[in-house]
């Protein structure tokens, strides 16, 4: 599944960029870049976070940047946005089957919050490094628990919107106990050796509780699933879920309500071996 609201998101994904800002900037000296580098980028999305985050560090001489999201309505709308020389755009599930001719074609592999989302986990970081040159590398960063998890697992037992595929929603290690844990095992099981994958803290403050409520229906994949006379009744319900989420802490200031999100996020560093037997 994949987000549909590509115009909304690109209002919205301020959480997004501020995730990948910060830790970018906290490991950006563990990237070495190759020369000519062909770089692809997975759950590029509208593209906003690359562009503010990723985009202003990658090399000058890099060959072609390749920006991949499993929905179409996303892709389609970059395609629009952004019209910049030696960028290419294509739909890809990574959770799924890859191009044959991606694979050992990329010096580089970025991902910002969108491993959460994939189904298949185990699968993806296999495709990530079957699609790396030998000596590439591959910088992810992705929410151990996702803020929306708490709220589906809700609704996927809701009386009038359980049968909507909510459950589609709920990141793949929600119930785990050791959600780094279970992605380590899938992290080796796809032959990574050389390594970093550590759990950075962190929080952000919504600047309204609009932002936080646009946001929240963005990244919200079941929509098209809700009947089109039901989806006002739906989008009150489903925002209504987020007072009673683990990860959103609500306040009072100045008589509004200030929104204000903690979360683990992963950081995953690795690098194919140059040598491969």
């Amino acid at each position: 599944m994949g987000m549909v609201l590509p115009e909304l998101w690109s209002k919205s994904c301020s959480v997004a960029i501020s995730l990948a800002s910060t830790q970018l900037h906290k490991y950006q000296h563990m990237i070495n870049w190759k020369k000519s580098a062909s770089i692809l980028e997975i759950g590029f999305a509208d593209g906003h976070t690359s562009s503010h985050c990723l985009a202003p560090i990658l090399p000058q001489d890099y060959s072609e940047f390749v920006a991949s999201d499993i929905s179409k309505e996303m892709i389609n709308y970059a395609k629009q946005y952004f019209k910049i020389p030696r960028w290419k755009f294509v739909q890809m599930d990574i959770g799924a089957n890859v191009p044959e001719e991606f694979h050992n074609k990329f010096d580089h592999v970025f991902g910002f919050s969108v491993m959460h989302m994939v189904k298949n986990p185990r699968k993806a970081f296999k495709n990530i490094y079957d699609m790396l040159k030998p000596g590439g590398s591959t910088f992810l960063i992705f929410f151990e628990k996702t803020p929306i998890d708490d709220l589906f697992d809700r609704l996927k037992t809701h009386p009038k919107w359980g049968k909507y595929g909510q459950e589609k929603m709920i990141s793949t290690y929600y119930y785990s106990k050791n959600t780094k844990d279970d992605y380590q095992k899938d992290i080796e099981a796809a032959q990574f050796k050389d390594y970093t994958f550590n759990v950075e803290q962190e929080m952000y403050r919504f600047s309204s509780e609009e932002e936080c409520d646009n946001s929240l229906v963005a990244v919200n994949c079941t929509i098209p699933e809700i009947p089109k006379e039901l989806y006002d009744e739906y989008i009150k319900d489903y925002l209504k879920e987020k007072m009673r989420a683990h990860l959103y802490k609500i306040s009072q200031k100045n008589g509004k309500n200030e929104v204000t999100l903690h979360a683990n996020v992963f950081v995953f560093i690795a690098k194919k071996p140059e040598n491969i037997q």
